[in-house]
């Protein structure tokens, strides 16, 4: 059977740092067995809060060419480094239907909020379309059964940059297109 052509999410985003995704990684697995939950986590180098998604391009020198505007919009955006935490586990319906296990945080997303809008801003200038309704969430797995919705021990770190992602689709690999730290 031949394998379906790749295709190329573009997005920006921001990872937790190691010593996070470490408790993210143990919290997973402390509720995959409470829950008896079958489906694999993702990955712990794929844990990541998504911001602008950019589109899905089935061609890599297209999606490449969107992503040298997108660069130049991103490295406009000044935003101070904050501080990120989540404090609730649940289930997530995203864009497509697809059930989703996820953090999410009450107070503690404030500043991915502010990075969001003004990330936002720098794109629609750049010609972009970015929604401005955003849900703060970090995925950790795809395909659960729902869970109702739980408070969590906090996990926190200071978001310190934030990246644009060249996602090559079914084959679990991102190529970083630009980084930006915060604060300069």
């Amino acid at each position: 059977m031949r394998k379906p052509p790749t295709k190329f999410g573009l997005f920006t985003v921001v990872f937790p740092d190691e010593q996070a995704a470490a408790r993210i990684e143990a919290l997973v697995c402390r509720v995959r067995r409470d829950c008896r939950l079958k489906v694999k986590p993702l990955l712990t180098s794929r844990f990541h809060v998504s911001l602008n998604n950019l589109g899905e391009y089935a061609d890599r020198g297209m999606a490449e060419a969107v992503a040298l505007k997108a660069c130049e919009a991103a490295a406009g955006v000044r935003v101070n480094p904050f501080t990120v935490m989540f404090n609730l586990l649940q289930s997530f319906t995203g864009r497509a239907g697809q059930r989703a296990l996820v953090l999410r945080g009450d107070d503690g997303v404030v500043g991915l909020e502010i990075l969001y809008r003004s990330l936002t801003t720098a794109m629609r200038m750049a010609g972009f379309k970015s929604p401005l309704h955003f849900t703060p969430h970090l995925t950790l797995s795809y395909g659960e059964q729902p869970i109702e919705e739980r408070f969590i021990e906090p996990i926190s770190w200071t978001v310190r940059e934030f990246a644009l992602i060249l996602s090559l689709r079914g084959e679990t690999k991102y190529v970083f297109q630009g980084r930006w730290p915060l604060g300069t």
